[in-house]
């Protein structure tokens, strides 16, 4: 699993590829722009999945990402607050994560509950074999 965040969106990418890791996932954080990307995006493999947080803006790198992972066979999570209808058909999903409309809280604070939220998702997903039915 990749996960991309740049700039406010990098707290809740690297939570999750950390987190991930230490659940036993094989996770890595991207956040490289420009001429750097082109290394991580050497990475991805088909059957990768590539879990991107950008709320608003549509960087260049976004549109790279997402057409280098689907050039290789990766699958593609949006985590965003504006950017769903603009990427939804070349991403495999999208998940809202809305600004506060006060802008009391983080601009980054959803997306690390969205993190959270696909964390807690995987755990509960078991690996075939390593699980056997409880007796009565």
């Amino acid at each position: 699993m990749h996960a991309f965040g740049v700039a406010a969106s990098e707290p809740a990418a690297r939570h999750l590829a950390l987190a991930l890791g230490r659940i036993g996932r094989r996770a890595r954080f991207v956040g490289a722009t420009g001429f750097a990307l082109a290394d991580d995006l050497l990475a991805l493999r088909r059957g990768d999945a590539v879990v991107v947080f950008q709320p608003g803006r549509a960087l260049h790198e976004l549109t790279v990402l997402v057409e280098r992972a689907r050039a290789v066979g990766a699958r593609v999570v949006l985590v965003t607050d504006e950017l769903g209808e603009q990427f939804g058909d070349r991403v495999d999903a999208v998940l809202t994560a809305p600004h506060t409309p006060t802008g009391i809280t983080s601009e980054a604070l959803t997306a690390l509950v969205v993190a959270d939220v696909l964390l807690l998702a995987l755990t509960t997903l078991v690996e075939p074999g390593r699980w056997t039915p409880p007796t009565s």
